[in-house]
């Protein structure tokens, strides 16, 4: 029997690492894996039990049949084709499904106002391309038939053994604008503007009788007024909070269709992308609201992109620990083209930050068929069932990852303390007063990759959640002090008040790193002399040095500790865009809690190593061998 609890995959009492595979027919009706005529059953076998063989244990698939709405109001569900993957993947290989309850949202009564609408009060065109939520989140009748809908779909699963867990939409979150191109920015649909007026009210940002004649700006904020910068802030935190509440309350249906399975979403991995603000996409949120956190990424670990990738996985485990949870990429990267050494890195990467499951996009590639919009694209096979290239190295590093599942299930994100501040309201203050080049993205990117550099292990943290502080913070560092609300000006000030430790990044002349908030700007050196420390330079004046030490600059280090202390697990990654081989080096970890370990490990897909590990005070000096691609150091 198989079952998530708490964003980890059990099968008989027994936890695991959920390594899963995508397959499934799609909402999108053009989004095929077999030619046109294929025996669909046959196949669908075929690929499944294939996809066994190479090492998968969980299948996310979809509920994509249509629905419909009986005479006495209440939903009628029928996925025939699910409930034969479903019965084929439990009685014949026994592994377990994770499966989308919905695709682009349901219309039973034919609202003629259902869809978002854009500036210039024009629908979103169907079927959608670029989001997964066309529909107005505000429509109350569109709410409830949607929830309808997902509570039956999730009750129609409720007595299949197969089912673990249920996926709230796919990707959801408002369609991109581009300000330069003025391309279409929703959803102005009166539903969305009244439920905008009652937030404004409610958050105490005006009266009522001052907000029934608001009404939000349908572009950029010109000139970078303050009073369109406030109210273009406020319409994209309240857009923001819309659709995670959305997702929630979806959750929260599903679990009263299924209460035995676990509820998450798959939600994109932008959040630290300039311009994120306009995509409602918030991780903390979502982390609270469902079972565990589901996430996106597609983006590659070697050379600088390492960083945006590293924020990501940072980002969601870190949103999900707060709340004591657990996060999971729903979809991984499993391009066509994607190379064996590609598929070494990332999935090195994802197993030791903390990530509990990890499911690739996705098995067999789409048959190209006219008008599909992502023909061959994707896949460990190809649609003709042809291999990749990485096919054997994927069985390999399978096989490797459930051999070491105990490490990674078991052992949690070693945390050295350092965090960056997370602020929905400077994201979005930030892009009404500067567009794409929001200087809280721009200088969150710039702290990560200096603190990633200088060794350390990095934290995101809500100002809310420094009250609590479950993260064990001890010093946080402010992208842009400017752009917090001043209830996260408080929170922040409260948290150096007891003990605390702020660090600011200087945005303007100097570049450098303030040891406190930062004071009225000033070219005088005197005044401004801490600016010149680094990140580490600053970190260390207060005594908290790096985790780790290695002399290759395209060595990635990510650290996992057991939660009884009785193993590390350390991720090893060669991110040079090169893939020069990094020379053999001296790796030093500086943690506390490490006297009792005594032999270190080395797993790669040549083999086990058993390396050379000395100790100095609260230093391991472990001696690493040449690192081609990646591995895994597990130190006992």
């Amino acid at each position: 029997m198989y079952k998530i609890t708490n964003g980890i995959l059990f099968h008989d009492q027994l936890p695991l690492f959920a390594l899963g595979q995508s397959y499934y027919s799609s909402f999108n009706r053009k989004k095929v894996p077999i030619a046109p005529g294929e025996n669909r059953r046959e196949q669908m076998e075929l690929d499944l039990r294939e996809m066994v063989d190479c090492g998968f244990n969980l299948l996310r698939t979809a509920a994509a049949e249509p629905v419909a709405l009986r005479e006495d109001g209440t939903v009628s569900c029928y996925y025939p084709w699910t409930d034969e993957m479903l019965d084929f993947i439990h009685n014949e290989l026994d592994i377990p499904a994770l499966v989308r309850l919905q695709g682009y949202g349901v219309n039973f009564s034919g609202q003629s106002d259902f869809m978002m609408l854009d500036q210039y009060d024009n629908p979103m065109p169907e079927p959608p391309n670029s989001t997964f939520l066309p529909f107005c989140l505000h429509h109350p009748v569109c709410r409830q038939e949607n929830g309808d809908m997902t509570e039956a779909a999730a009750r129609y699963f409720r007595h299949n053994p197969a089912v673990v867990a249920n996926l709230i939409f796919n990707e959801p979150h408002y369609a991109w604008m581009d300000p330069e191109k003025n391309s279409p920015f929703y959803d102005f649909n009166p539903h969305a503007i009244q439920a905008w007026r009652k937030w404004m009210t409610a958050k105490g940002y005006c009266k009522e009788s001052e907000a029934q004649k608001l009404n939000p700006l349908r572009r950029m904020p010109l000139s970078c007024s303050p009073e369109e910068v406030e109210l273009f802030t406020h319409w994209l935190l309240f857009r923001m909070e819309s659709v995670n509440q959305f997702l929630g309350d979806m959750g929260d249906r599903a679990a009263a269709g299924n209460p035995a399975a676990s509820n998450t979403t798959c939600q994109i991995a932008w959040i630290h992308r300039p311009g994120s603000a306009m995509l409602g996409i918030e991780y903390f949120t979502l982390a609270e609201r469902l079972d565990f956190l589901g996430i996106t990424d597609y983006l590659p670990n070697a050379g600088p992109a390492r960083f945006f990738s590293g924020m990501t996985l940072d980002a969601a485990e870190s949103a999900a620990a707060t709340f004591a949870k657990h996060a999971w990429l729903i979809e991984y990267n499993c391009r066509t083209n994607m190379t064996g050494n590609e598929w070494i890195r990332e999935t090195v990467a994802a197993t030791t930050s903390g990530i509990k499951g990890i499911i690739y996009y996705n098995f067999r590639a789409d048959y190209p068929i006219p008008g599909t919009p992502e023909p061959e694209q994707y896949g460990l096979i190809f649609s003709d069932r042809r291999h990749t290239e990485k096919y054997e190295t994927v069985k390999q590093m399978n096989a490797l990852v459930t051999r070491l599942s105990h490490f990674f299930v078991t052992a949690e994100k070693e945390r050295g303390g350092i965090a960056i501040l997370d602020s929905a309201h400077a994201r979005a203050m930030g892009f009404a007063a500067a567009g794409c080049f929001a200087p809280c993205i721009i200088n969150t990117r710039h702290i990560y990759a200096d603190l990633i550099q200088a060794g350390y292990q990095v934290d995101f943290t809500r100002a809310c959640d420094l009250v609590s502080n479950p993260l064990k913070i001890k010093a946080l560092f402010l992208p842009f002090f400017d752009h917090l609300s001043e209830e996260e000006k408080t929170q922040v000030r409260a948290f150096e008040a007891k003990g605390g430790k702020l660090i600011s990044f200087d945005w303007g002349f100097y570049g450098g790193y303030y040891p406190s908030e930062p004071p009225a700007y000033s070219r005088d050196f005197e005044l401004h002399r801490d600016i010149f420390q680094d990140a580490a330079g600053v970190l260390e004046r207060l005594n908290l040095l790096p985790v780790y030490e290695n002399s290759s600059r395209h060595l990635g280090v990510r650290i996992l500790r057991a939660n009884d202390n009785s193993y590390l697990t350390v991720g090893l990654i060669n991110t040079d865009p090169l893939e020069k081989v990094i020379s053999p080096s001296p790796l030093t970890l500086r943690l506390p809690d490490t006297g009792a370990f005594v032999r270190a490990e080395l797993y790669t897909l040549d083999g086990v190593e058993q390396l050379c590990m000395t100790k100095k005070a609260d230093q391991l000096i472990i001696d690493l061998p040449q690192l081609k691609v990646g591995g895994y150091l597990i130190i006992q």
